[in-house]
């Protein structure tokens, strides 16, 4: 859909990862010069954002006051970087887990959902969203989502497809206890899912329309 949207103009912002004698290591994306950019067209940076390695949208793009935010289920995200991490491993010999099972990891890890997002929506997500957000959505409302970003572009619809990729094998059970526990320690996460997830119109939002640019 951003493809179809963006073209030319869809930019990712992913790092790389390599294994070398059965570590990981990775590099950092490249920045892109928005001033090299055609500025009537509309353009879109995709990607993952981190604070905590140094590749974060406040460092990369600090002029960028637009966003487009699409989160995934808290704890559903959690297991599933488990059990990706887990295949990959299986996959290439590299050593990307320190925990014998899922219910370890959840014990032992926290959501990187706020790591993701700039400084502006870890302070005050409710304000973020509002003031700097085009388009929003939660995995589990993927439609919705997708009909949010055509309105806001003036497209029209395609059929709707969500295509999965890079799926785990789920193989392991969960124990209740644990899964409580990581949802409590968790409120903030699920109270800025639960805020998105709420949000009437599918989750855009019409008022930031017209302040978006060509």
């Amino acid at each position: 859909y951003l493809n179809d949207l963006f073209g030319g103009n869809l930019f990712l912002h992913y790092r790389k990862n390599s294994i070398k004698g059965g570590d990981v290591f990775w590099t950092p994306p490249e920045r892109i010069d928005m001033n090299t950019i055609n500025k009537n067209v509309h353009t879109c940076v995709h990607g993952h954002f981190r604070q905590s390695d140094g590749t974060s949208s406040d460092k990369y793009y600090p002029e960028i006051n637009r966003f487009i935010l699409l989160l995934r289920d808290p704890l559903s995200i959690q297991i599933s970087n488990y059990f990706y991490l887990k295949m990959q491993e299986k996959r290439d010999n590299g050593k990307r887990l320190k925990v014998n099972n899922v219910n370890e990891y959840l014990e032992k890890s926290k959501s990187f959902i706020f790591d993701n997002l700039p400084a502006e929506a870890r302070k005050d997500y409710k304000n973020f969203i509002q003031e700097k957000c085009l388009v929003v959505g939660v995995t589990e409302k993927f439609n919705d989502y997708i009909t949010g970003l055509y309105y806001l572009y003036d497209r029209k619809l395609p059929l709707l497809n969500q295509k999965r990729e890079n799926i785990s094998n789920w193989d392991e059970s969960l124990d209740q206890d644990v899964i409580d526990s990581w949802k409590e320690r968790h409120q903030k996460e699920y109270g800025l899912y639960d805020f998105i997830s709420k949000l009437s119109s599918g989750g855009f939002n019409k008022e930031q329309k017209s302040k978006l640019l060509c």
